[in-house]
């Protein structure tokens, strides 16, 4: 359950991206990935929504590479919440009631964004932002 969760989380903060290839390119993504991701390790892949999500360890975080056809979409590491910028993790604090599951560094075309799964008494809480947090609501299951 929490792994369907976290695939679903990590979805909702990739609604915006509008490029998604098909299954029948996986091994392109795969070559592009090893190309890309020489020293990667504990490798795993699984089909999400149209793209391929590659889960890995380098340099000691868990990081998540999402291909279309054979390109990079988005890569999202794991951090903490307090390596968050200072105005985004100021920010948490509006959300009382809620306990932080997972964050991630989500980068895209050279530009970075920020992804944290909450968690709450009635409901899981995905926040996605550079400057100001957008939140996307999932019930809990």
């Amino acid at each position: 359950m929490k792994r369907l969760f976290f695939t679903a989380s990590v979805v909702a903060c990739l609604l915006s991206l509008s490029s998604f290839g098909s299954e029948r390119n996986l091994p392109d993504a795969l070559q592009s990935f090893y190309k890309t991701f020489r020293n990667a390790q504990n490798v795993t892949w699984t089909q999400v929504s149209d793209m391929l999500r590659i889960g890995f360890t380098m340099n000691g975080r868990q990081q998540f590479a999402y291909y279309s056809n054979d390109d990079l979409v988005v890569l999202a590491t794991e951090i903490t919440a307090e390596e968050l910028p200072q105005n985004l993790k100021t920010q948490l604090s509006e959300y009382e009631g809620y306990v932080v599951m997972k964050t991630y560094e989500l980068s895209e075309n050279n530009m970075k964004e920020y992804c944290v799964v909450m968690q709450g008494a009635s409901k899981h809480i995905t926040l996605k932002g550079k400057k100001r947090w957008k939140v996307y609501v999932n019930e809990k299951i």
